[in-house]
C-alpha cells in the first residue's frame, strides 16, 4: 500500500508528474555525481533498491546500491547519501512513532542534523499530549517539516499475511509478521470420523 505517512490511517494521495524531474534535478544543481543508496540485507529490499536506480538512470541520475548486514552495520555507509529501512514498530504505533525519533541508534537519525532543533519540540509535545486529536495534529506538523526537508520518503506499507489450517482458531498475527499463537485453539468438531486433523 502506497504510504505518505508512518501511520497508514493519515495516507493521502500524492501528486506525482514525471514531467517535473528534469526541473527538480536542475533546481537541485544535480551534475552526474554517484548517489550512494545503503540498506540492510535483512530488509529484503533488493529489488526495490535496484529498481530505484534503474528508474534514476531514466533521468539521468546514477545510484549505486549497497547492501550492508548488521554485523558491520553503518561503519561501512559513512558516504550513503540515501537509506532504505523498514521500521516494524510494536503494538501501539503512536510509541513506535516517537521511538523512531529517540532512539538515537536507529540509523535513519544521523541524517537529521541540525533539522533535529525543529522536530524534537513537537516530538516532545506529542510525547506528553493525551487528546487524540492534538496527537494527529502534532504528527501531522512533525511529518510536513520531514516532507518538505526530504528527510523521510515514505514508499509504502506492507502488507503481510500468512495462511493457517482452518482447525486453528483464534490467530492474531502481531506488528512484525508473525502469529502470536496464544490464544490458538484447534476446534475439536472438525476432526476427522478416525479422529485424525
Amino acid at each position: 500500500m502506497e504510504a505518505s505517512s508512518y501511520f497508514p490511517q493519515l495516507y493521502k494521495k500524492a501528486k506525482k508528474d514525471k514531467r517535473v524531474i528534469p526541473l527538480l534535478l536542475k533546481k537541485a544543481k544535480y551534475n552526474g555525481e554517484v548517489i550512494h543508496l545503503y540498506s540492510f540485507e535483512l530488509n529484503h529490499p533488493e529489488a526495490i533498491g535496484e529498481w530505484l536506480a534503474k528508474e534514476a538512470r531514466n533521468y539521468g541520475v546514477y545510484i549505486k546500491v549497497h547492501w550492508v548486514n548488521y554485523a558491520n552495520g553503518m561503519s561501512l555507509a559513512n558516504d550513503a547519501d540515501i537509506m532504505l529501512a523498514r521500521d516494524i514498530g510494536n503494538n501501539d504505533p503512536l510509541i513506535s512513532f516517537l521511538s523512531c525519533f529517540y532512539m538515537k541508534s536507529l540509523v535513519f537519525n544521523r541524517f537529521f542534523g541540525e533539522m533535529w532543533l525543529k522536530v524534537e519540540p513537537y516530538l516532545e509535545r506529542l510525547r506528553y499530549e493525551e487528546n487524540g486529536d492534538k496527537q494527529i495534529e502534532f504528527i501531522q506538523h512533525i511529518e510536513h517539516i520531514i516532507r518538505q526537508h526530504h528527510l523521510i520518503v515514505y514508499l509504502f506499507h506492507p502488507k503481510e499475511s500468512s495462511s493457517f489450517h482452518s482447525l486453528m482458531k483464534e490467530i492474531h498475527m502481531d506488528h512484525f509478521g508473525f502469529a502470536d499463537l496464544r490464544k490458538l485453539w484447534l476446534d475439536e468438531q472438525m476432526r476427522l470420523g478416525d479422529g485424525s486433523l
